[in-house]
């Protein structure tokens, strides 16, 4: 009878591997995976730590190992891994060809960079397709990553992350700043991590990126307070990128930023204060007012049916009210959070009605990338002419539409329901920024 799932569960406590001062969650798993592959017990005892190898021998792990192997045959063949966030371990999973039956080996990494237990499963019963995988442009071998922090000068630290191509050299870096609300460090949407996967497919290219957790979303509270746009998103921007200089892997001179959506929208001001920064790219960025927006992909849902429900025409002028007050001169410091839209307070819209895109975009003499999904409900392709517009202002201009694709740079149709699918970020996106940055593309305004 076909082995169809083996748990063999062995708890290690935390594993000390520094490699060259950055965090090694994936060489530590990988090294583990070798030790087995090569049936290589003693090394993979001596990356235990004195509590594990008290209680597990190396000639145990050999039995346990003989054990497996004895039902499924040799191990034949070592796929490239992916890995999934639980909780606080990663883990990576191992699809091992063995002579009579595929098995996926998993090895459980620790926040503290330790294997926590390793075990042998069904091929894809532990995948959930509706939750985020690694993209198979992933190739872990090509990058390594480690915690950073952004520190604000008021006293904010927000968590992130510092994805670097392993290189001799000093290369090119990407600061991702997220779209609006409380976003995660991976611009997670759904079960889709946008930044997470420009992260690793700009990997394959060297260059690294820096992407953190919005303030909004390690301090919820802030929204409270009386929280503005340069609060929210541009001085802690301008904190990630005052931190190149402190990183060396990264090239000084190849600095960029990455706005997605409100990100994109606010990337003008960032590189007017920030000197450092050589060039900016557009994610589906909005030139037209974010309650406009709002508005609009309110009524782009409710009438996905052909017809509106009465709550939903309700719904719609409530908005619409909302709207009208946010533009009109009654907009006050003082104004009541119930009165505004999505119950920001007053202080955001007036820090919005303050800043004009367009012109700032207009006055920028850094270079500049474009790009939108034609399927952006959110974002409409009317704001993206805008930007590309701007070409006889600014000349060094990349603008690129693509027909296939929606807010997240996900092949999709333009529904709601298309963000609750797990899917990842068009590789040829990545590939077209890549060119940029590495200066392999000319002016483009043709449609992939």
């Amino acid at each position: 009878m076909k082995l169809r799932r083996i748990y063999l569960v062995i708890t290690l406590f935390m594993l000390c591997l520094n490699c060259f001062g950055h965090e090694t969650d994936f060489l530590i798993a990988k090294l583990f995976m070798n030790c087995l592959k090569e049936q290589n017990f003693i090394k993979a005892h001596s990356l235990c730590d004195e509590s594990a190898k008290s209680k597990l021998s190396s000639a145990a792990l050999e039995t346990t190992w003989a054990q497996v192997t004895s039902k499924t045959g040799k191990l034949i063949q070592v796929s490239d891994y992916y890995r999934e966030e639980e909780n606080d371990h990663i883990a990576f999973y191992f699809p091992c060809q063995f002579e009579g039956q595929l098995l996926d080996i998993k090895v459980m990494i620790t926040s503290n960079n330790g294997v926590g237990d390793f075990s042998f499963v069904s091929h894809e019963d532990h995948r959930d397709p509706n939750t985020y995988q690694l993209p198979d442009y992933n190739k872990s071998e090509n990058y390594y990553e480690r915690g950073i922090e952004i520190k604000s000068v008021d006293g904010h630290v927000l968590k992130g992350i510092l994805t670097v191509p392993k290189s001799t050299k000093q290369v090119p870096v990407i600061i991702l700043v997220h779209g609006s609300g409380p976003n995660d460090r991976d611009e997670s949407v759904g079960p889709n991590k946008v930044f997470k996967d420009l992260a690793i497919g700009l990997a394959n290219f060297g260059i690294a990126t820096i992407r953190y957790d919005k303030r909004t979303f390690t301090y919820a509270d802030e929204y409270q307070k009386g929280i503005t746009i340069r609060k929210e998103v541009i001085e802690d921007a301008l904190t990630a990128i005052k931190l190149c200089k402190t990183i060396p892997q990264i090239n000084l001179n190849e600095i960029y930023l990455a706005g997605h959506s409100l990100g994109g929208m606010l990337a003008p001001e960032i590189a007017m204060e920030a000197k450092e920064l050589k060039g900016i790219i557009l994610l589906a960025a909005n030139s037209s007012p974010l309650e406009d927006l709002i508005y609009n992909q309110y009524k782009h849902l409710f009438n996905l049916g052909g017809t509106m429900s009465k709550f939903e025409s309700d719904q719609l002028k409530s908005i619409k009210a909302q709207v009208d007050y946010t533009k009109s001169n009654k907009l006050s410091l003082n104004s009541p959070t119930d009165s505004l839209l999505l119950a920001l307070p007053a202080s955001y819209w007036i820090g919005l009605k303050s800043y004009h895109p367009v012109k700032t975009f207009g006055a920028l003499k850094k270079k500049c990338l474009v790009l939108q999904g034609e399927q952006d409900y959110r974002v409409p392709m009317s704001d993206y002419q805008v930007w590309k517009n701007s070409q006889s202002i600014n000349r060094d201009i990349t603008a690129i539409s693509y027909p296939k694709l929606n807010h997240l740079f996900i092949e999709a149709d333009a529904s709601a329901e298309e963000y609750a699918k797990a899917q990842h970020v068009a590789y040829y996106v990545i590939e077209d920024i890549a060119k940029w940055v590495n200066g392999s593309s000319p002016f483009i305004t043709t449609k992939k």
